[in-house]
């Protein structure tokens, strides 16, 4: 899709957007792990993100999911704020990785509307035999993020627990 504004050709298809809204729930799963840790969670087919209450800010899990997949960097991006981690730092453990922000920042992801998130893999090919390298990015929707973030809160409705 084109869009032109005051002259400006604006290209809205460059960038890949997730639909979909975050939920509240205290579930197990690939990113976390622990059962009746309650945190905040989007599924997004094959790719998913959490943020998990931790001491007095957040951790941002993101995951590749997928047969033999290790995830070796990850990135979250929004103008003014951008966080990358790498595995040979001890941020990527198999197809996770975490990225710490503070209860500030979280509050700014919320209000943005939607971020940035870039997810580097290694897996073995078939064809090559080798292993082989592949990055995704796309830009996530905070949607009902904020509403799951204020009830995870200490304060909140529930526990962090």
């Amino acid at each position: 899709m084109v869009l032109v504004l005051g002259g400006v050709v604006l290209l809205a298809a460059c960038a890949r957007f997730i639909a979909g809204e975050w939920q509240y729930t205290c579930e197990p799963s690939p990113l976390v792990p622990d059962s009746d840790r309650c945190h905040a969670a989007l599924d997004l087919n094959g790719t998913a993100l959490a943020f998990i209450p931790e001491g007095d800010g957040w951790l941002f899990a993101g995951a590749w999911l997928g047969e033999d997949y290790r995830l070796i960097q990850a990135t979250v991006d929004l103008p003014g704020l951008r966080r990358a981690v790498r595995m040979e730092d001890g941020y990527c453990s198999g197809p996770v990785c975490w990225i710490e922000f503070t209860d500030a920042e979280v509050a700014r992801i919320v209000a943005r509307g939607a971020f940035r998130v870039e997810l580097t893999r290694v897996f073995h090919s078939e064809e090559t035999g080798r292993m082989r390298r592949g990055t995704t990015g796309f830009h996530a929707s905070s949607r009902g993020l904020g509403d799951v973030v204020e009830r995870l809160r200490p304060d909140g409705d529930s526990a962090a627990n």
